[in-house]
């Protein structure tokens, strides 16, 4: 099989996964700085009211995010399997259910969001000092959950069709006009935080603009296929959705961590630290997210390695791929917790300026903060490991410790028992319990080939 060159099923594992692994960690950097993007301009050029505002609607944004990283997960692991099979014709129908039902989502969200604005600012916590800020952003980067969401699922199917070049200029291309519109709207326009929403709504949407052009006119097996009107190809279309969202649950409840951690984090720093805190919280968020991503760009790139040999039965091809994924998240663990060490002035600095109390917060927290990188790229690895293989119900246990009993617990009961630095190591508390139940987890599980790994029909 030829495909640009990769086999996923003969290629020598540590190439092949270098090969990967560092377009899309390109493309995850490029998505990560795109969200630090906003951050700079508007923490240093608008005010930190304006940032802690922005770092409101995060909490939504990550749960869209979540959504796209679900759907995208779980058909790119479904189509793995299908692709070790040879059905291609059921690889492109759960490519257009997913990328469909992702778009009915992300638009009726974004509707929503507009329709009841001040609502919805009020929900995310928005006081009265925030929310004409919070007001002016989510009015137009709201539209850009669209993209983001189709993105997310997209990215990991051109990846699939033995493309992860173009999958990383689809990704690289928002943080690139992301960054243009941030500074013209901003310097020369003078639209303010206005501006700034409404350049990363644009930034979003021409990502996805050039995914659907590849899945139209220039890919090589996997492309849109049109889909049956009639009762049997909707119950198909609901069934296949359903197994997408049962594979790829455990990367929604990831991101629902996520969400978790910014949204409980700012009741938590508002409480202790007022606005300051929130504000600081808020550039540690920034800064972190680009770690995130690259702990995500490593799962992304075991996935269709594993999820193929999977489908193939090849356990010494998984083992093989899964420790090498272990020692690349390691490596980047330490790395990221040394740069962040040893650069914390400077990357706060990028985001808030000296002389005011947030950048002081912000100097100290970080540090402590990133004691955390080491546990958190193994979780995440560990966890995309589970899904990968079908192993849905660990992965979404794990997930669930993680994002909706660890972090919220961690954030109330650390800070009270060690004060304003329980506030920073919280996370790090949690990704550490985390790392012991996957380990727990890990010495439990076995490889179990069932005859027919996917059970997917037409539509």
């Amino acid at each position: 099989m030829n495909r640009d060159s990769i086999d996923f099923g003969k290629d020598n594992i540590t190439p092949l996964f270098c090969r990967i692994l560092f377009p899309t960690l390109i493309a995850m950097i490029c998505i990560g700085i795109m969200t630090m993007i906003d951050g700079i301009f508007v923490g240093r050029y608008i005010g930190s009211d304006a940032l802690a505002a922005v770092n409101l609607f995060a909490p939504l944004w990550a749960l869209m995010n979540g959504i796209g990283m679900m759907l995208g997960m779980g058909c790119s692991v479904v189509s793995s399997i299908h692709l070790a099979k040879g059905k291609k014709k059921a690889i492109n129908i759960n490519l257009t259910q997913s990328m469909l039902f992702g778009f009915m989502i992300s638009f009726l969200t974004a509707l929503f969001i507009n329709i009841f604005d001040e609502q919805t600012a009020r929900f995310l916590g928005a006081s009265d000092v925030l929310i004409p800020y919070l007001l002016l952003y989510q009015k137009w980067v709201s539209w850009g959950i669209i993209g983001i969401l189709l993105g997310q699922i997209s990215v990991l199917l051109i990846r699939l069709d033995g493309s992860p070049k173009y999958a990383s200029v689809c990704s690289a291309l928002p943080a690139i006009i992301n960054a243009i519109l941030d500074y013209v709207f901003l310097f020369h326009f003078h639209w303010g935080i206005e501006g700034i929403g409404i350049a990363t709504c644009i930034g979003c949407l021409s990502g996805t603009l050039l995914s659907l052009l590849y899945f139209l006119f220039l890919y090589k097996d996997i492309h849109f296929y049109r889909l049956k009107v009639s009762l049997k190809s909707l119950m198909l279309f609901v069934r296949n959705i359903g197994y997408q969202i049962k594979i790829g649950f455990p990367a929604f409840l990831n991101d629902i961590g996520a969400t978790l951690c910014v949204f409980v984090g700012n009741i938590i720093y508002m409480h202790y630290l007022k606005e300051d805190g929130v504000a600081a919280y808020s550039t540690i968020s920034y800064i972190t997210i680009l770690f995130f991503m690259m702990a995500t760009g490593i799962v992304d790139t075991a996935q269709p390695i594993i999820s193929y040999n999977y489908g193939t039965g090849n356990k010494l091809r998984i083992k093989k791929a899964f420790r090498v994924t272990i020692f690349t998240s390691v490596i980047f663990g330490i790395l990221s917790f040394l740069i962040v060490f040893l650069f914390k002035k400077p990357l706060v600095g990028l985001f808030l300026v000296p002389d005011c109390n947030a950048f002081a917060m912000a100097v100290k927290g970080l540090p402590l903060m990133s004691t955390c990188f080491i546990f958190f790229f193994l979780d995440v690895v560990l966890i995309g490991y589970f899904q990968s293989i079908k192993e849905v119900k660990k992965a979404s246990i794990l997930s669930f410790l993680k994002g909706i009993v660890f972090i919220p617990a961690c954030f109330i009961i650390v800070p009270y028992l060690l004060g304003e630095i329980g506030l920073w190591t919280s996370v790090c508390f949690s990704d550490f319990l985390t790392f012991c139940a996957c380990i727990w987890m890990y010495k439990k599980s076995t490889l179990n080939f069932p005859n027919e790994a996917v059970n997917s029909s037409n539509a």
